[in-house]
């Protein structure tokens, strides 16, 4: 009786502490209106560009923008020799029903938001998903 108890204890523990995201890589008719809002704060630091969303996960407080950068008119983009053209990642906050942008990078070199899991206390996952 002692050891039904203690798991659901843990089963219970386990599922308060969990963070729950959804994935707005697909535009529905349910995410349209939040998905467009969240692209375009992104899209107000890197210029016109349209995106392949590559990854946007959405909880109650953040989001999580990976995605692939592309020209409207189609042609390439053009970048500097120290630029790897042409992904965008940034982690959005929410306030109220204000999202923001509050960690950005674009054309980087390297992994710039490695660790961001623990900065914010997110499940890594909520990166990589």
């Amino acid at each position: 009786m002692k050891n039904i108890f203690f798991i659901l204890c843990l089963m219970f523990c386990c599922f308060c502490n969990a963070q729950f995201f959804t994935s707005y890589k697909v535009k529905t008719t349910q995410n349209k209106k939040e998905r467009t809002e969240l692209l375009n704060l992104v899209r107000a630091q890197t210029g016109d560009y349209l995106f392949i969303v590559n990854t946007l996960n959405v909880s109650k407080q953040y989001a999580w923008f990976q995605g692939t950068q592309v020209r409207r008119d189609g042609k390439p983009i053009e970048t500097s020799e120290y630029e790897d053209c042409c992904h965008t990642e940034a982690l959005l906050k929410r306030s109220g029903k204000t999202w923001k942008v509050i960690e950005f990078g674009s054309n980087s070199t390297d992994v710039w938001w490695f660790g961001l899991w623990e900065t914010y206390q997110l499940p890594k996952t909520f990166f990589t998903e």
